[in-house]
């Protein structure tokens, strides 16, 4: 992914749904599923850096919602991934450790709108989408509607092996559980 970090956040957003149509068209293609097996990793963790980045310099309204339209084009491509039944990537050698990580984001998104409904002051970036926070749940739900407890339950995922297991999907779930509202 040569000059990533080059690209305006409008391309980033035109990218990951480029990939997420690869996903849609592709999800049973052992050749497209091997590809994006060595490509969420890296992909996630850039994009995750980039919208960390982005939203700490961000001074203006226009960047602002530049860096909301990046992270709601991040969680559909992920929501993408799970309704296009490629949970199984997940549970891969490559990209079990990137789940905990998206877990963790989506329960933090929730938990920064929680705690500035509760303070009611927002946090230093400005105030927390509540859309970015429905659709942060909606990916939370497809994760468990397609990894149950730690295994692919997906029947229509075409590279689930019953062998691949996420061993710490309770304990990230139970360690961050939602605060009640």
């Amino acid at each position: 992914m040569n000059n990533f970090d080059k690209l305006k956040m409008t391309e980033l957003v035109d990218l990951l749904n480029f990939v997420s149509q690869i996903c849609h068209n592709g999800y049973n293609s052992q050749s497209i599923y091997i590809m994006l097996n060595s490509l969420l990793t890296p992909l996630i963790g850039k994009v995750i850096a980039r919208i960390e980045r982005e939203s700490a310099s961000a001074t203006d309204d226009f960047q602002k919602r530049d860096v909301l339209d990046l992270q709601r084009s991040f969680i559909a491509f992920l929501i993408a991934l799970s309704n296009d039944h490629l949970n199984s990537l997940w549970l891969t050698a490559e990209n079990k450790e990137t789940l905990t990580n998206i877990i963790n984001l989506m329960l933090s998104y929730i938990y920064a709108y929680h705690q500035q409904q509760s303070s009611g002051v927002s946090d230093g970036n400005g105030k927390v989408d509540l859309n970015l926070v429905k659709i942060s749940i909606g990916e939370l739900n497809a994760l468990v509607q397609g990894l149950g407890s730690g295994k692919v339950i997906d029947p229509e995922d075409t590279f689930k092996n019953d062998n691949a297991v996420f061993e710490s999907f309770e304990s990230v779930l139970i360690n961050n559980k939602t605060p009640s509202c």
